[in-house]
Order: C-alpha cells, then sequence, then structure tokens
C-alpha cells in the first residue's frame, strides 16, 4: 500500500551493544579490521546496493556479533597486554599510537601466539576487494535514474535577433560615469546595447551609438 512505511518491530532492532570506550576501539582497530572484514564489507555492500537499512539488519546483527566475539576472545587470552595497551593510548595526548609502540609489539606477540592473528601491514586494508555474497543483486542496484525525455521539436522558424546577443551587448556597455565616479555632462544611455550617447546641445538630439542605434 503506498504510503505506508513498515517499522521493523523492537524485536528485530535490539541487539547487545559492544560497550567499550574509544581507546579500546583504537587499540583494536587493526586486528579487528582483519578478523570482521567479511561482516563488515557485506554489511555495507548491502546498505550500498539496498538504499534501506531494513533491509539489512541481518548484515548488521552479523557485525555486532562479530565484534562482541572479537572482544570476548581478547578477554579471554590476552586481557592483561591488550589493558596495558589501551590505558597507554588513552593516557597519551589525543590518543596517539606512536607513543605506544611497546605496549603494542606485547599485544601483537600475544594474539599471535594464542590466536593466532596476524596484525596487518599498513595499507593492507585500504585496499579495494570485491565480496563475495549469496544476496540477490537487486534491480537498479546503482539507483541510476531514467534518462529524460529528448526535448520537443521547435515550432515556426528561428531567426537571429536583430540588436545580436544581449551578453555581448552588455560586455560592450559604457557607463556615464568617469574613472573619478562623477556623471559625465550631455551623456545618455542607449536603452538597446546600453552604450553611451553623447548630446548635442545646439541640436538638442542625441547622436546614434556606436551600433547605429536610434534614441529611444
Amino acid at each position: 500500500m503506498p504510503g505506508v512505511l513498515r517499522v521493523p518491530p523492537l524485536e528485530e532492532l535490539d541487539v547487545p551493544e559492544v560497550a567499550v570506550s574509544s581507546s579500546v576501539l583504537k587499540a583494536a582497530a587493526h586486528h579487528y579490521g582483519s578478523q570482521c572484514d567479511r561482516p563488515n564489507k557485506e554489511f555495507m555492500l548491502c546498505r550500498w546496493e539496498e538504499k534501506d537499512p531494513r533491509k539489512c539488519l541481518s548484515e548488521g546483527r552479523q557485525v555486532n556479533q562479530c565484534a562482541i566475539d572479537f572482544f570476548r576472545s581478547i578477554r579471554t587470552h590476552c586481557a592483561e597486554p591488550f589493558t596495558t595497551y589501551w590505558s597507554c593510548i588513552d593516557y597519551t595526548n589525543q590518543q596517539e599510537l606512536r607513543r605506544c609502540r611497546k605496549q603494542q609489539a606485547a599485544f601483537d606477540s600475544c594474539v599471535l601466539n594464542k590466536l593466532g592473528w596476524v596484525r596487518p601491514s599498513l595499507g593492507d586494508l585500504s585496499k579495494v576487494t570485491k565480496v563475495k555474497t549469496d544476496r540477490p543483486l537487486p534491480e537498479n542496484a546503482y539507483h541510476s535514474r531514467p534518462r529524460p525525455e529528448p526535448n520537443p521539436p521547435t515550432e515556426g522558424e528561428l531567426k537571429p535577433s536583430p540588436f545580436g546577443s544581449r551578453l555581448a551587448a552588455q560586455s560592450l556597455s559604457v557607463s556615464c560615469w568617469d574613472q573619478h565616479g562623477v556623471v559625465m555632462e550631455n551623456c545618455s544611455v542607449c536603452c538597446i546595447c546600453k552604450t553611451a550617447l553623447f548630446l548635442d546641445s545646439s541640436l538638442d538630439l542625441a547622436l546614434t551609438c556606436a551600433h547605429r542605434h536610434q534614441r529611444c
């Protein structure tokens, strides 16, 4: 039915929160990006193709569950070196990683020995990758707009303007103001091309402008 928006029930939206601080997220960012790479990219692909967050609730729950399992594994196997690492980041100015390389090395060594996680190299998580998904492709995945209809045919015969281009006339316009901002005497402006007309005081008439237009 058009005009009716279906809102998912609260049961579909209720998921456990990942209650961690920004320092914890920054300390675990590299390993989290490597271990939860597929569900994160699957979720972003769904959001980009569907343009409707209601159709990506299942992918969003997978992202949330992967993050919870990730931090549970760290708490079970490497809680002490990880706490030391994120505490160092939290106490430094602007959460700089370069001031905590010693604690980082201890944490990376722990997850490598106990979980088999290898810290990704610089730039690995920024590479463009293809996502293999079982979700069907939407009808209009690129959300492209239909092409506009061509312009209707012009009725009648098009003739050039007898006074030329208006833009060109404006560019040739001359004002009756001098360089000091004073109005020049015996000066008028052509109403067609806006160029200056100087009056002949003896004949009390205006001379034609440079385009041979008569005075209005």
